[in-house]
C-alpha cells in the first residue's frame, strides 16, 4: 500500500493515496474504528474523475462540495492522490 492518513488534534484526517484502492482501504479502516454511530468523510478533487467515480461505485454519496481557490502561480501537485484533508486550505 502506498498511502497514509494523518489525524489532527482537532479531529480532521488528511488522507493521501496513490491508488483509489489504497484510499478505500484506509477509509474502511476508519469506518471500523469509528463504529456504526459515527460517520467519516472523504473527498477528492474534481480533477480526480476516476477516483470520484470509484467512491460513488463503492457506496459513498456526495453531501457537500466547495470551490478550489487558487492564488499565485499554479502548484506542481497530484490531485489524484489527495482523498481528504484537514481543512479547505489546500493550494
Amino acid at each position: 500500500m502506498t498511502a497514509f492518513a494523518l489525524t489532527s488534534a482537532f479531529g480532521g484526517v488528511a488522507t493521501v493515496a496513490r491508488d483509489v484502492s489504497d484510499a478505500l482501504r484506509l477509509f474502511d479502516l476508519r469506518r471500523r474504528e469509528a463504529g456504526p454511530e459515527d460517520r467519516i468523510r472523504a473527498g477528492a478533487f474534481d480533477e480526480n474523475i476516476s477516483g470520484l467515480e470509484r467512491l460513488v461505485a463503492d457506496g459513498w454519496t456526495e453531501v457537500w462540495s466547495g470551490s478550489r481557490m487558487i492564488r499565485g502561480q499554479p502548484l506542481d501537485w497530484t490531485p489524484t492522490a489527495i482523498w481528504s484533508q484537514f481543512n479547505h486550505a489546500i493550494g
